[in-house]
């Protein structure tokens, strides 16, 4: 069992260790150094975002109707590897910059569409006694492999390490190769994919049949709800959480990367220590009570008058982030019906990309009305109605997520 764990979260450490890099100088080389439209270059996440709309459901039917999750999780991180390799490639080669950021984007769509595949896998190497502490080591995998990305990174920006091509691109390179090595091991096991419930495939049923038999759960309904206020928060409160530090608390440059770096690590650390606690006290109620410690915090942060308390406000900010989603996606293997497992992390692939719209226009909305404070104030707005999302849930947890099979509530 301690081997699967370690190439479930290997799998993790290294495409986090790709997509932080991609993210942090891919972007910066397509925009700053080649001179990309702000406006294309988010059009780029758009169209991820569009695409997963129609793919992530539509393919974890299929995984769930032909139990292939392998096959596809296989097929969409060789798409990701492909595709950042020719980004890189076609910018190292001086192609028009349009053919990169192209590359870029689909890239990226294959990278959000592997977790459709990744993350029902908790499931296979877990029981219901010990899936928090291991959801909680692979989302630590995760931003450890974010931390690994940007140590790589520096002495290839800063030139200590040349490899005689232009240093932004330069530290792509290793990225993408460790990216690879570090995803095959869970691609070529065998063991892992297989469980020891297997579950009945599901037989044709529409998609539409498929959505009735999910949302007509009202434990499922309130979970995706809550998860969409949640994600929206902090989803948006991640994005703009550098330029609030700036504008608000004029913390210098050369800092917010010592600032992003202290984040990640309270995440990691946030990650196994709320899942420890959600197989000990259960996740429903260890994941309401991290919305609840949302409300002060983003609270503390928005209105910190000094920059210790706002520093301390930032540790807990990281702690919260990894235990969030570390025991969400613990509670939704709970409630998931065995044979939609894939199906339903569609559901959560769309609803994660959907948190990248209201938050980030309540933030514009209220940036414009009242600054930053106010800005960071809102998203606390989203965190008591998740709450009360929670707490709905809560009420109709005593249903048994076993009763609930793939064709409405037994």
């Amino acid at each position: 069992m301690k081997k699967k764990i370690f190439i479930w979260s290997l799998y993790d450490f290294a495409n986090s260790l790709v997509f932080i890099t991609f993210l942090i100088y891919f972007s910066r080389w397509l925009v700053v150094n080649k001179g990309l439209s702000d406006w294309w270059y988010n059009a780029t996440f758009i169209f991820g975002s569009v695409a997963i709309l129609f793919c992530a459901p539509f393919f974890g039917k299929r995984a769930d109707r032909f139990g292939n999750g392998k096959k596809y999780l296989s097929l969409s991180t060789w798409g990701c590897f492909v595709f950042y390799t020719l980004a890189i490639g076609s910018a190292l080669l001086a192609f028009p910059v349009g053919w990169s950021a192209l590359f870029f984007g689909i890239g990226n769509f294959f990278y959000q569409l592997s977790f459709v595949f990744y993350n029902p896998l908790l499931s296979n190497i877990s029981t219901e006694t010990n899936r928090g502490k291991i959801s909680g080591i692979g989302f630590t995998s995760n931003y450890i492999g974010q931390i690994c990305g940007m140590l790589i990174s520096i002495p290839i920006i800063s030139g200590t390490i040349a490899f005689g091509v232009d240093p932004i691109l330069a530290t792509l390179i290793p990225c993408a190769i460790l990216f690879i090595l570090g995803a095959l091991p869970l691609l070529v096991s065998k063991s892992i994919f297989v469980r020891t419930d297997q579950p009945q495939p599901i037989e044709h049923v529409s998609h539409r049949e498929l959505l009735k038999i999910i949302f007509s759960n009202k434990i499922l309904l309130y979970f995706f709800l809550a998860f969409f206020l949640f994600s929206d928060a902090v989803t948006t409160l991640v994005n703009n959480y550098s330029i609030f530090t700036v504008e608000v608390y004029k913390i210098p440059n050369n800092q917010i990367s010592t600032l992003v770096l202290i984040t990640i690590t309270s995440a990691a650390l946030g990650a196994w220590i709320f899942g420890w606690l959600a197989d000990k006290l259960h996740a429903k109620n260890v994941l309401a009570g991290i919305l609840l410690c949302w409300i002060p915090v983003i609270t503390t942060v928005s209105l910190a008058s000094s920059h210790t308390l706002f520093f301390i406000g930032t540790i807990v900010v990281g702690l919260l982030i990894g235990g969030t989603f570390s025991v969400s996606r613990q509670l939704l293997i709970a409630l998931v019906p065995k044979n939609l497992m894939h199906y339903t992390f569609g559901i959560y692939a769309i609803s994660e990309r959907a948190a990248t719209i209201a938050g980030p226009l309540v933030w514009s909305i209220a940036l414009t009305a009242g600054g930053y404070r106010w800005a960071m104030l809102s998203m606390a707005g989203f965190q008591i109605l998740a709450v009360i999302a929670i707490i709905k849930l809560l009420r109709y947890s005593t249903t048994s997520p076993q009763t609930i099979s793939a064709y409405g509530n037994t």
